[in-house]
């Protein structure tokens, strides 16, 4: 058996380094598991509670900085006045000073609480309160302790009832036995999990000699594991309900233990016809809570049928009437021959049913023969579909690499689906409302100052001040290149289209176009710029209307085809043996970096990128006949003219810009946002009384820690991803939660493909390329939650964009044959995701100029 093993894991170089690469990804994958995991290292607050009425606790506690608006755990509470336990999560690392719970308001009838302690994901008791601990803080009546309960009502007009929580000395919990106890049941058990199902893959990549045929094998394999992974972590709620509001939605929230967020949500567009329809929201099994909102608009609804299914439609569980209450925004439930009428308020824009779950649906479980069956027919049909596919790709394999590597797949099909995606682009730019994109009005204000003036004023000039916005700030107080462009174009097609702001739609639409056009011209030299262009829907919507981040990106693909083709004016100054041979190509990459220095901030991490890669290029591929200290003083001097030509494009405007504000810009500034900005986001608000301000302001000087924002709560990562591959209109257009699962999969099974390509064919020197993307791809991420963390909270995949110019340069080093062969398989992919999140979300869901609809 060791020889074997020896044989077959050992004896080939490439299968050795593969086993090692698999032995790092899957402490990585565990790594990270543990690391985001909510269940394993999170303790909670258990309160025993029973309530009259429907509600939310509300947990403050203060680990050494008071109570605060950051440290907060909610729960829903049900109103079927029985005994619950109500979980409030609290941070494990931390130690506890005091604590306040925050009860339902109750101004008729009675809560009762009989037990108060702290216990982990399992249910074991790490600290224990007495009833004595709890003290009525405010608006808080009848409070008394007997026969074990204590038990109280809160004042009638009560709008925030407080009890405070008796803490002796500060509370802190074991971490070594916590950490412990996540090594021994989470992190071990899925290390070797994923290790051997690596192995497992290694070993069928290894006895195929056709790499397609090993390819879908493991394909075959991972996707028999995904469906019955599948089948036992998701269920479905499933609701029969007619509406006659017009453009209404519905939106399903799921509680995992973090809290309803909207990340852990699902929406359905409704119909409008008065007729009974089925909904299906898929979700995870995992699920504390539910809470179900029927409506964003006044008017009414009826519900006939509610219950969990799993995938193949068997009821886990009916709600019943008792189950079902009405929380916020509701003046009318009422339950009818018809099913349940549920009538919204007057001005209801959030009508919330509360949803009580059991555990009875958790232990439903089909028998064991359907199962089986169910998944034999299904793992039969995968291994049916492979059989075919390798008996038709052994008949027709040298066809079909001719066919892949003609010019229809090369360089036609993408042109086609490039057109497709502009197609829609234009779509969305004629049919778009003039508000349902976020921010375009201000954007539009600044280009239209532009319209009107060459130059900048300081930021309190009155015409500057009418861009600004509630923030108190205005696009205007940056060095922008993107909105002076912008200005000067629209004025000149002012005299062919009247609107201002289908001007300006048109005008970042055609940098999209320009890039299809660049594509059309240079498709056999840079394939992956195609991709770039398809990858994301996201990237088809930021080019739909007028933004600052459709410029930066253009600029950023620029720069990165001048340094991918070979025969571009850039690369053929750059490889030359004289400084004024092909000098232009040395002005031009000058001055794409001048105006990147012009663009968004989060683009100076692509500056210090290509930096890098010019200090590679330098290191590893300069050849010539001269010798290396010539070489050396003629590429100095190369790199001195560049970067000259950059500061000529980027130092005028920003000492201008600086000159009409006196040089006291910043201090400006703060003087502008204190006068104009909304009274929660004024400068003032945060120095002085930092806890009242804006929610999502300053995070880090409120209190919360980095691994809260990134690390216990999935919002930030689940928001970015979600903005990253298609969230549209205020950030409240999403695509149905399979379309964000399909795409993660491809997206890993495409970087899972070159992480190993990277193991088994690549040089050193292109390693270290690799990991210079790596470094600045993580920098870049690590700059969007840094700025989440300490000024405004923003999880918003654009500010990832600029991953994608990166990915374009460093994967450019990939084997021909993958660059030509696989590449074109999964950017047809992408394209086919794209399109269907583009359609059936954005351009079907987004609020259209009237005649559009």
């Amino acid at each position: 058996m060791t020889s074997w093993i020896i044989k077959t894991f050992f004896a080939d170089r490439g299968t050795k380094r593969l086993l090692w690469a698999a032995l790092a990804l899957s402490i990585l994958i565990s790594g990270w598991s543990a690391l985001t995991s909510y269940d394993m290292s999170s303790v909670f607050v258990r309160v025993s509670m029973k309530s009259p009425v429907t509600g939310t606790a509300v947990l403050y506690y203060d680990i050494g900085r008071q109570f605060n608006s950051v440290h907060v755990s909610t729960s829903p509470v049900y109103g079927d006045s029985k005994f619950r336990n109500v979980r409030l999560r609290i941070p494990y690392t931390e130690r506890l000073f005091n604590l306040r719970l925050d009860p339902p308001e109750t101004p008729a009838g009675e809560i009762a609480i009989n037990r108060l302690d702290i216990v982990d994901h399992h249910g074991n008791v790490l600290h224990r309160f007495k009833l004595e601990d709890i003290k009525p803080a405010n608006q808080i009546q009848g409070f008394s302790l007997v026969d074990g309960e204590v038990r109280f009502s809160t004042s009638e007009k009560a709008n925030d009832p407080q009890l405070r929580i008796s803490i002796e000395r500060p509370v802190s919990f074991n971490r070594l036995k916590l950490y412990a106890f996540m090594l021994a049941y989470q992190i071990i058990p899925q290390f070797l999990i994923v290790f051997l199902v690596f192995v497992l893959l290694i070993f069928i990549w290894s006895r195929w000699s056709d790499p397609v045929v090993a390819f879908m094998m493991i394909l075959a394999i991972l996707l028999a594991g995904w469906m019955l992974y599948h089948d036992f972590q998701s269920i479905y709620f499933q609701l029969t309900m007619k509406s006659t509001m017009r453009g209404d939605i519905a939106e399903l929230y799921y509680d995992q233990g973090y809290g309803f967020s909207g990340a852990s949500s699902l929406r359905a567009h409704v119909h409008e016809d008065d007729q009974f329809h089925e909904y299906h929201f898929k979700i995870p099994r995992n699920i504390r809570y539910l809470r179900f909102d029927p409506s964003m608009k006044a008017g009414t609804v009826i519900i006939k049928k509610m219950e969990l299914t799993d995938r193949f439609g068997s009821v886990l569980q009916s709600f019943q009437p008792h189950q079902l209450s009405p929380s916020w925004e509701i003046k009318a439930f009422e339950f009818t021959a018809d099913g349940l009428t549920v009538r919204t308020t007057d001005k209801a824009t959030d009508s919330q049913i509360m949803i009580m779950l059991d555990e009875s649906w958790q232990s439903h479980a089909r028998p064991l023969l359907i199962v089986a069956t169910r998944a034999l027919i299904e793992w039969s049909a995968i291994i049916a579909l492979l059989l075919i596919f390798i008996f038709l790709w052994n008949k027709n394999r040298e066809r079909a690499y001719r066919f892949i590597d003609g010019a229809f797949v090369q360089e036609r099909l993408p042109l086609i689906y490039l057109g497709c995606a502009f197609g829609l682009i234009l779509a969305m730019v004629f049919i778009g409302n003039r508000t349902c994109h976020p921010d375009e009005w201000s954007h539009i204000y600044s280009a239209n100052f532009y319209s009107s003036y060459w130059l900048p004023k300081s930021v309190d000039n009155p015409e500057v001040v009418k861009t600004i916005s509630g923030y108190g700030t205005s696009y205007l107080f940056r060095v922008e290149i993107a909105y002076w462009l912008a200005g000067k174009l629209s004025s000149l097609l002012s005299a062919l289209i009247y609107e201002d702001y289908l001007r300006l739609r048109l005008l970042n639409t055609a940098l999209f176009l320009f890039c299809v056009l660049l594509w059309a011209w240079k498709a056999r030299k840079v394939p992956l710029f195609s991709m770039a262009l398809i990858v994301s829907p996201q990237i088809w919507y930021m080019f739909s209307y007028f933004n600052g981040d459709g410029f930066p990106f253009f600029v950023s693909l620029l720069i990165s085809w001048q340094l991918v083709d070979h025969n571009s004016m850039t690369n053929q100054y750059l490889n030359s043996a004289d400084f004024r041979k092909h000098i232009s190509g040395g002005i031009l990459f000058g001055i794409l970096m001048g105006l990147m220095l012009l663009s968004k901030m989060n683009y100076y991490v692509y500056i210090a990128f290509i930096l890098c890669v010019m200090a590679w290029r330098f290191l590893f591929e300069s050849r010539g006949q001269e010798s290396i200290s010539e070489r050396n003083r003629l590429q100095i001097k190369k790199a001195f003219l560049i970067v000259c030509i950059a500061l000529c494009v980027w130092l005028p405007p920003v000492v201008y810009d600086q000159y009409v504000n006196d040089f006291r810009k910043n201090e400006k500034i703060l003087i502008t946002a204190e006068r104009h900005a909304h009274p929660a986001l004024k400068p003032s608000k945060l120095r002085d009384d930092i806890s009242s301000s804006y929610p999502g302001l300053r995070l880090r000087d409120k209190g919360m820690s980095l691994r809260e924002l990134l690390f216990q709560n999935p919002e930030w990562r689940d928001m970015t991803f979600k903005s990253f591959f298609g969230l549209y209109g205020n950030m409240d257009y999403h695509s149905d939660r399979d379309y964000y699962q399909v795409v993660r999969y491809t997206q890993g099974a495409f970087f899972l493909l070159i992480f190993f390509c990277v193991i088994i064919a690549f040089p050193i020197r292109d390693v270290v390329m690799i990991l210079i993307v790596i470094l600045f791809a993580g920098l870049a991420i690590g700059q969007s939650v840094y700025h989440s963390w300490v000024n405004d909270y923003q999880p918003q995949g654009r500010y990832l964009f600029v991953i994608l110019p990166m990915l374009v340069i460093g994967l450019d080093r990939l084997p021909d044959r993958f660059r030509t062969r696989i590449i074109p398989i999964f950017s047809l992919i992408f394209f086919f995701l794209s399109a269907s999140s583009f359609l059936w979300t954005a351009i079907r869901h987004i609020p259209k100029l009237s005649g559009c609809g």
